[in-house]
């Protein structure tokens, strides 16, 4: 997990942090301070709940020791069908998610007062933010912790508005489906930034899922007037141009590349932490072994003669 993350939110020892997903099935897992991760438990969480490669999990600290999971399924949440079909969620079921938000909201609240608090909660604040390291994604009374590039990409988003995009979205959205929107929200502005003349069915979808949004409350008309701008490029009529050959199979290999990249800075940002880790714990031995000396030689420079 980021460090900072655990230095302001979690105890500084060993403990149990349960995981508990959408169901409200909870799983125990260890928490490992120094390694600033979950270890026993995780496993069986993994296997218990099927995670793949490229799915991705979204963790939010609903209370000290535990973090509510969401799991976006690489193959059935993207711009073009996942994102489309929660949308056609009819009036009874936002009605079902508003009561489920308001006990979730109740249940927040006593955690809050239980003593687990973000420094960063209000969701109006977004002047604090004056870089990348500050900015965290409040919901409710919990902060969304987010991978880093769909973070980075929706930190974009947010200071070209200098604001959070969901500051306005509709009091009955439950939390879970504030996140996807998030989620969604970065896929898409990575997707309209990666568009091509092949990508214009792409666009069209984008926008209806766009204007649906924008119905909900999210700050995004900036990223349907791009979408409108590139359709208007492409030419009213709803039809790929023909492109040259090989361009798909570029294109695809550019899509691999960027993937990979991602991996590799992901891999490095957690390289990074652990360095930061294992320095913090070395100047704590060195410290260490300094006042041992120093008592020592005390204790010997006062013994009688």
């Amino acid at each position: 997990m980021p460090a900072s993350f655990c230095r302001d939110h979690l105890l500084n020892h060993e403990h149990t942090i349960v995981l508990e997903d959408e169901e409200r099935k909870t799983y125990e897992t260890n928490y490992i301070a120094y390694k600033m991760g979950l270890s026993g438990g995780w496993k069986g969480f993994v296997k218990q709940k099927h995670l793949k490669v490229d799915d991705a999990v979204v963790f939010q600290l609903v209370r000290q020791t535990t973090f509510k999971v969401y799991i976006l399924r690489e193959n059935e949440f993207t711009a073009t069908d996942g994102a489309l079909g929660l949308l056609s969620q009819d009036t009874s079921m936002d009605n079902k998610k508003e009561k489920e938000s308001s006990n979730k909201h109740a249940n927040s609240k006593e955690a809050v007062d239980g003593g687990v608090r973000f420094p960063c909660s209000d969701i109006d604040d977004f002047a604090s933010v004056k870089s990348f390291v500050d900015f965290k994604i409040p919901i409710g009374n919990g902060l969304l912790v987010l991978p880093d590039h769909l973070r980075m990409t929706y930190y974009h988003l947010c200071q070209a508005r200098k604001a959070f995009l969901h500051r306005n979205l509709l009091k009955t959205i439950s939390p879970e489906f504030t996140t996807r929107m998030i989620v969604e929200t970065a896929n898409i502005a990575e997707g309209i930034r990666a568009s091509s003349p092949a990508s214009l069915e792409d666009l069209a979808e984008w926008r209806k899922i766009l204007e649906s949004f924008e119905a909900k409350g999210m700050d995004v008309a900036l990223m349907r007037k791009r979408v409108d701008d590139l359709l208007g490029l492409l030419g009213a009529p709803l039809q790929i141009s023909v492109v040259p050959e090989g361009y798909e199979a570029v294109r695809l290999e550019q899509a691999r590349a960027a993937k990979e990249l991602r991996a590799i800075e992901s891999t490095v940002s957690t390289l990074k932490d652990s360095l930061n880790v294992f320095d913090f714990n070395m100047e704590e031995m060195v410290a260490a072994s300094t006042r041992m000396k120093e008592q020592a030689m005390r204790k010997l420079a006062t013994t009688p003669w």
